[in-house]
Order: C-alpha cells, then structure tokens, then sequence
C-alpha cells in the first residue's frame, strides 16, 4: 500500500516537474506567475552554490534547509518520493523489465564510496572559483536534457506528424487531438547546439541502469551524498521481527543495495522505498519511528584516502583549469542573458539548467560550450 502512495506520489511530481519545465517560457509578460525554479529551490546542492563561491545565501534556501531538516529525521525520502530524475530511473527500469527480464546484471560496488568524492570535489572546487555542479547535479542534469534535447526533438516531431495528417482523410481526427496538444508546443520550434551531448549523458545515467538498479543514486549523484549524510540518525528505519527466515529477498528487492549479504541495514543508503516491505516472503519487516538497533546497521563506505583525494583535487583542478581557459579570448558572438551578473560572478552562480533559454522567444540563447573560456 505504501509503495503504491510513493509511485503515485513519483509520478505526480515528474509530471508537475515537466508542466513546470514547459510553461517556463515567455508568456507575453515580464513576470512568470507559476513557480518555474520551484525543484531547484528544493535542491540544497544548487541553492548552496553561490554560498560557497560567493557567500551569498539565495532567497529560496528555505525550502531545501527545510527538506534537510526532514531528512535528519525521515532519512533519505527524497531520492524515493519526490526526486523527478530517480522517478524516471524507476521507470525505466521497470520498463527494461518487461523487455529484457533477463539483463545482464554488473555491481558497481568498488564505486560506492564516489558520490561523496563528488561532493566533495565539486564543492572544493567552487569553493575556489571553478563551478561545476552544474556537471553533476540531478535536477539539473534532467531539466537541461528535457528542456535541450527532449522537448525540442517531442515538438518538432509533433509538428511534422500533423502537418503531415493535415490534408488527409485522417484529419477530422488529428486537428482536434492537435488543438488539445497545441498549447503544451512552443510557438517557435527550438533549435540548441550542444543538445546530443546533453543527450549521451543522460544515455550514460539511463545505461547504468541497465547494469544495476539506481546506479547513478548509489555511487555518483552528489545530492544523494548530502541526503545521505543527513541522514545519519532518522527515526524512521528499518525493524526486523521474529519471524525472519533469512531468505534474503529483502536485499534482493532493496533500490540502493542499503541491505547486505548479512542482512545489515544502512540507513544512510535507505530512500524509504518500502520494497523490502513489499517482498519480504513472511512479512517480518517494518518501519517504524523507533530507535534502530546498532548491531544490526552498516555504516556508509567513507574512505579517508578516497575523501582526501576529492580534496586534493578540488583544490588543485581550478588553477590549471581556469589558467587553460584565459589563453584564448570569448568568442565574439558570445551573450549572455540579459540582466545577468558581471561574468566572473555569473559563471560561479549559473548551474546551466537552461531555464533561461526555455523564457528566449527567438531562441537566440544557446548553451556555450567552445565560445567561452574554460571557466
């Protein structure tokens, strides 16, 4: 019953992301009265950007401050219930599932410890001028894929489709199907360079998935990293009763691989799916706001070597990048969007989400990818 809440609650969110994605667009007034950012708002990893290149903490930091609170007492919820990316991941791969039962399986295991190497790397590095979160965070990852690649192929397609059917005999159907889709179509179709790129690394995110279920979230996604290490203690955990047979489906079923060989829970890894609820054979697994049992927990795969290599990295890695980056000059067709900052302040707040180029009526903003300097 519960698992059945979180799908529905999943796919509610995916969709309310999507509707939020496409109505970020230029409307004929100044002001976009819908809440367009309001994801990104609940994303600590973006809000927290200009805080450490910058100091400066946003107006909207609210809202994800509020999400980490939560987490210290639910544990890793919102990778389950409300991160749009890792609905798409489920469906996904439920979708392989049913087409291909038998997929190869591969465990990325040695890679577990990587996402808090992310983290840390990434943040170092902001820390000393050099941004890239936005390389690495989830949200961004989808809205730039959607919002670049995705939705512009979805509308020029639409498009041809019934501009095709429109002289036909077929067109007594496809006319009123196109009025109802019409408004969900940009009034100029979008062209974006950089769009197949943005599409092979949500290709690479997508084939993890076909090796192992929610690869990314398990060993790369750094703001699974801060849910993680938010979640250090929650109330909400696993309960195991009497009637136990070892039978190991619970780790079987488990998204995260938060449930080892010898049945060990840990509650950093755990996303509140309720799976291994659902499959446990005698039903002796529940939640519970209790306390957890220490003897039976596993702790997260922190290793000290691995952490300080993040460091190192993130405090060596903008020199040489930002050094690289000033031996050849801006292009000179380079913009940015209007209103911005002065660039070296620009570059260190932007996540290159692409919301700015959805509001471009003329599709005159376009993702830079050779025209800046490497900063």
């Amino acid at each position: 019953m519960v698992r059945n809440i979180r799908r529905f609650t999943q796919i509610a969110l995916l969709i309310l992301f999507v509707y939020l994605l496409i109505n970020t667009r230029y409307n004929g007034r100044d002001i976009i009265s819908l809440p367009v950012d309001l994801f990104f708002k609940l994303d600590p990893l973006v809000m927290l950007t200009p805080f450490f290149s910058r100091g400066i903490l946003l107006k909207g930091i609210s809202y994800s401050l509020a999400l980490l609170v939560l987490t210290i007492f639910l544990g890793r919820f919102f990778c389950g219930w409300f991160c749009p990316l890792g609905a798409v991941l489920d469906i996904f791969s439920r979708t392989l599932d049913l087409i291909h039962k038998k997929r190869k399986k591969f465990s990325f295991s040695f890679m577990r410890h990587w996402q808090y190497m992310i983290l840390l790397f990434t943040l170092t590095a902001t820390f000393f001028g050099l941004q890239l979160i936005w390389f690495f965070d989830p949200i961004t990852i989808l809205f730039r894929t959607i919002s670049a690649s995705v939705y512009p192929a979805f509308n020029l397609a639409t498009r041809n489709i019934f501009n095709s059917l429109y002289d036909t005999r077929l067109s007594g159907v496809s006319e009123p199907l196109y009025g109802f889709i019409q408004p969900l179509l940009s009034f100029k179709q979008p062209f974006y360079q950089g769009s197949l790129l943005f599409l092979f690394i949500f290709g690479l995110i997508l084939l993890g998935e076909y090796y192992e279920r929610r690869a990314w979230c398990r060993y790369l996604c750094p703001l699974g990293a801060i849910w993680s290490l938010f979640s250090f203690s929650p109330r909400l955990s696993q309960l195991v009763g009497g009637g136990c047979t070892r039978c190991l489906k619970c780790q079987q079923g488990c998204k995260l691989g938060a449930i080892d060989e010898r049945q060990r829970f840990d509650k950093q890894a755990c996303i509140a799916c309720f799976n291994c609820v659902e499959v446990c054979p005698p039903r002796a697994i529940s939640f519970g706001f209790r306390g957890h049992d220490s003897d039976n927990s596993a702790s997260p795969d922190l290793r000290k070597r691995g952490l300080i290599t993040a460091v190192a990295l993130g405090i060596v890695t903008p020199p040489f990048w930002l050094v690289g980056g000033k031996l050849k000059a801006p292009d000179e067709r380079l913009i940015r969007p209007p209103g911005a900052l002065p660039e070296k302040e620009f570059l260190s707040h932007c996540v290159r989400c692409g919301e700015c180029m959805r509001v471009c009526l003329n599709n005159a903003l376009q993702p830079s990818l050779f025209e800046a300097t490497l900063s």
